[in-house]
């Protein structure tokens, strides 16, 4: 267990779990985008045309 504290300590160091990073920051990060969406908030789809199921 002890191992995997340190897995996640170092990927939240450097910003590779995702998030903002504290050593490195990482360029990809926007701000206030691991927080969760209010409850039926409807979500734009990536590309025009693409939301259905086929």
């Amino acid at each position: 267990m002890a191992l995997v504290g340190l897995y996640h300590t170092i990927l939240a160091l450097f910003g590779w779990d995702g998030g903002p990073g504290i050593l490195r920051k990482n360029p990809h990060y926007v701000p206030g985008s691991d927080e969760p969406l209010a409850d039926g908030t409807r979500l734009r789809p990536d590309r025009p045309g693409r939301n259905r199921l086929s």
